[in-house]
């Protein structure tokens, strides 16, 4: 027993060894630092009769129940408050949770942040959520076709230009045509069809007249897209036609298609 009551008294002498050694300059100015005791079952400080233990029988020191003014590590003061501390208890590295320090994962990587504004390099990205989203597995595709020069009253029926792969999704964002030289005999009774398909249902359809005039040696857009008949589901077909009144004589010509090609998920 006296061999038992020893160590622990060892024990104590080197825990009150180690807590002194640490630097507490709030501790003289602490008006509750009023009794330090030391027991079998501990070290305590704190008004008489009311002291905490600081440091257990084992020699670990305990602070749950001290109220520590000023901590230093190294001779460097903590600044940091215990509320900017306790951000730090019950994080989960790698997740984000309200009110809470974000720590990258083992692997450095974060599940979801929800970023208010985002500057890279000092620039402030404007694009939103759903503009980047866009951009999520998709590669823009040109569909450049050489279509020639039709002699007057002489059309094209629904030519193929491009299947839609198994796995994807096409979805057209624009259809224009290249002029290579000037039309002729195009006029109100005599007009120039051209339209973009899915092989079934128009995508876009444009008619040339005394109105609306062919773009002679110029860039001329087809026009707004149909929203339900652009995006082409696998195995459907991109195709195109001209019709020609009697006199409508186009020059040839070069049909731009410009999409995006998407994995479907």
């Amino acid at each position: 027993m006296m061999k038992k009551t020893t160590k622990r008294i060892i024990g104590l002498l080197f825990g009150v060894a180690f807590l002194l050694s640490i630097t507490f300059p709030a501790l003289a100015a602490y008006s509750h630092f009023e009794t330090g005791v030391v027991s079998e079952t501990g070290f305590y400080v704190g008004a008489r009769g009311t002291e905490v233990e600081v440091i257990s029988s084992t020699g670990t020191i305990s602070t749950s129940e001290a109220d520590i003014k000023t901590l230093s590590i190294d001779g460097t003061e903590i600044e940091a408050t215990a509320d900017e501390i306790n951000t730090l208890a019950d994080v989960t590295p790698g997740t984000v949770s309200a009110g809470k320090t974000v720590i990258a994962d083992l692997y450095g990587a974060v599940d979801a942040l929800d970023i208010g504004t985002l500057s890279i390099n000092g620039s402030e990205v404007t694009s939103t959520a759903a503009d980047i989203n866009t951009l999520t597995g998709v590669a823009s595709q040109f569909i450049v076709y050489q279509v020639e020069d039709l002699a007057a009253d002489s059309d094209i029926a629904a030519r193929a230009l491009f299947v839609c792969p198994t796995g994807y999704t096409f979805t057209l964002s624009s259809a224009k045509i290249i002029a290579q030289g000037n039309s002729d005999g195009i006029d109100a009774g005599n007009t120039c069809t051209i339209t973009v398909s899915n092989g079934t249902n128009a995508i876009v359809t444009k008619t040339y007249n005394n109105v609306t005039t062919f773009p002679d040696g110029a860039v001329g857009d087809l026009g707004t897209l149909n929203g339900t008949y652009k995006v082409l589901a696998a195995g459907e077909i991109l195709k195109f036609s001209i019709t020609d009144g009697s006199t409508a004589n186009p020059p040839a010509m070069i049909l731009q298609i410009v999409g995006e090609l998407a994995t479907v998920e």
